[in-house]
């Protein structure tokens, strides 16, 4: 089995598992933003550029979060504005500044006020906080500072709308996969597999299902791939186990059998005919 989040829980008792079609993930608000792209050092002051990005609240409602950079007039260094559309509001941490190395690396990041970009949303949803990343000091995965065009995007952020269950399938270890219209999957649980000192003494109920018997012995409940010689394949039928060509052989040997006794069969009914005749 496993929690809301798809956490396995370890050690609990083997139970029938359900999988509710109509399961639900419950959407996430953004809690932080990622962007990267580059900034022309020999900008004029005042020169901007945008960046946008889709956030979203506690209910899965999209925001559009806007970013404008603007050049400064020291060196390696450009402020940073953060807006949203009406009815939300900005409350704290929707300005700053960026600095950078002589390198083009990515050096410091500044907000004006609080730590982190504050805004009320104006639907009845819980306010917004949101860490803004820019980049890591010394690094140039976030945003850079090099001569070129200038262009910043959104790389990623952390939230998502609610989504619907739109398939799921298990592995070769058992865990059954749960995914989501909204790009989340989750775990559901593990199917468990059982071995047996004696398989050929399991007791056959039909429809290709078998039960234990004294015979089999009791079963030892194992996870595919650990600590068991099997595993899983999710979707597929297994193929026959028999030897196909041996097995022919033999149906043909039957069949000729067959022929055999039938024409002896057929001779002998003649052979009663022609004595019945015979006494006519």
């Amino acid at each position: 089995m496993a929690d809301q989040f798809g956490n396995i829980l370890s050690g609990t008792n083997l139970e029938n598992l359900r999988i509710d079609a109509d399961r639900k993930s419950p959407a996430k608000a953004t809690t932080q933003a990622e962007f990267s792209g580059n900034l022309d050092p020999s900008a004029a002051t005042g020169t901007t550029t945008d960046s946008t990005v889709t956030v979203y609240d506690t209910q899965g409602n999209p925001i559009s979060l806007s970013i404008r950079f603007t050049k400064q007039a020291a060196a390696n260094e450009w402020s940073w504005t953060a807006t949203v559309p009406a009815p939300a509001t900005t409350t704290a941490g929707a300005s700053g500044t960026i600095s950078f190395n002589d390198n083009g690396s990515f050096k410091a990041m500044t907000y004006d006020t609080d730590t982190a970009l504050k805004f009320t949303t104006g639907t009845g949803t819980l306010d917004m906080m949101i860490d803004l990343q820019f980049g890591k000091p010394g690094e140039f995965r976030g945003i850079t500072q090099n001569k070129g065009a200038m262009s910043v995007s959104s790389r990623s952020q952390d939230g998502y709308t609610a989504g619907e269950l739109s398939k799921w399938d298990i592995d070769s270890n058992g865990y059954i996969n749960a995914t989501f219209s909204n790009g989340q999957s989750i775990f559901l649980g593990q199917v468990m597999l059982a071995e047996f000192n004696n398989p050929n003494g399991l007791s056959r109920t039909g429809d290709g299902l078998f039960d234990v018997s004294a015979n089999s012995g009791i079963p030892v409940i194992l996870t595919a791939g650990e600590g068991s010689r099997s595993a899983i394949i999710s979707g597929s039928l297994e193929q026959s186990n028999v030897d196909l060509p041996d097995e022919f052989t033999k149906m043909i040997v039957a069949q000729r059998g067959f022929q055999s006794n039938a024409r002896v069969i057929t001779t002998s009914d003649e052979i009663l005919n022609e004595v019945v005749n015979l006494k006519r």
